[in-house]
C-alpha cells in the first residue's frame, strides 16, 4: 500500500479529523429530526458532506496555528521545574 510522506500529516490529520467530528455531529443531528432509518441515513449524508465541505478548510488552515499555540503553552517533560 502507497503511503503518504509525513510532510502531509498536519493536512491529513485535518482531513481525517474533520471527518470524524462531523460525523458525529451530524449523525446526532438527523437522528433527532427524521423518523426513518432510509430518511435517517439520506438526510445524515446530505448533511455530513455540507458540514465536511464546511469545516475542512477551517480545521486545515486553523491546525498549524492551534499546534503553535500548544508547543508555546506546554514544556517538554521535566524543563521549567526548579532545580534542588
Amino acid at each position: 500500500m502507497a503511503r503518504i510522506p509525513r510532510r502531509y500529516a498536519t493536512l491529513l490529520y485535518g482531513i481525517l479529523q474533520a471527518g470524524a467530528t462531523t460525523a458525529a455531529a451530524t449523525g446526532v443531528a438527523a437522528f433527532n429530526m427524521t423518523a426513518s432509518g432510509v430518511q435517517l441515513v439520506e438526510q445524515w449524508a446530505i448533511t455530513w458532506l455540507l458540514a465536511w465541505l464546511t469545516t475542512l478548510p477551517l480545521v486545515v488552515g486553523i491546525s498549524p496555528l492551534i499546534r503553535r499555540m500548544v508547543e508555546m503553552l506546554t514544556s517538554a517533560e521535566g524543563a521549567g521545574r526548579p532545580q534542588r
